[in-house]
């Protein structure tokens, strides 16, 4: 957001009270935590269990699905995962703490949820922690058909695509 105010100053006019409107929509709306762990570690997250048993953590600040290499290696062994691609040009991940997490290549995941296997994107990084689990960036929660729905509490998954298709919810504290 900042970077954005400091475009609306430099830019002026129109575009300054339009990105000031962006910023002030943004800045103004409450910001939810999805669900607390433990109280001894007082994290937070969003973790979803796969129909294999795969746990996954749910990422909506990220368009990106990541994993990391012992994960990737782990899943190669299963089977559930394509060989690496080559990584999308200019992309670089950092942690929250400007780490560099050492994006290498993609590869492609199948994710089972309600009986149906999804195929997700997901970009393989060096540097993520190997015992970070699976993250799950929204454009994997749109492969998989997941919806994550604060104002009601649940994560919902449609069990199969098409219009007899039905929804399994679950719910979750915030």
């Amino acid at each position: 957001l900042a970077a954005l105010q400091a475009l609306g100053d430099e830019f002026g006019g129109a575009s300054s009270k339009t990105i000031a409107g962006i910023v002030k929509k943004h800045t103004s709306c409450a910001i939810r935590t999805i669900m607390v762990g433990g109280a001894e570690t007082v994290t937070h997250f969003l973790l979803v269990h796969t129909d294999e048993n795969e746990t996954l953590l749910v990422d909506t600040g990220s368009l990106n699905t990541i994993v990391s290499q012992s994960e990737y290696s782990r899943l190669l062994a299963l089977g559930r995962v394509s060989n690496t691609r080559p990584k999308a040009a200019n992309v670089r991940f950092v942690s929250a703490s400007n780490t560099d997490l050492g994006y290498e290549s993609d590869c492609t995941v199948g994710i089972k949820v309600c009986g149906t296997t999804r195929y997700v994107t997901a970009c393989l990084c060096n540097n993520f922690g190997d015992s970070f689990p699976f993250l799950l960036g929204l454009g994997g929660m749109h492969a998989i058909d997941g919806i994550v729905n604060c104002r009601k509490s649940y994560v919902s998954f449609l069990a199969a695509r098409g219009d007899d298709s039905s929804e399994v919810s679950y719910p979750y504290t915030p």
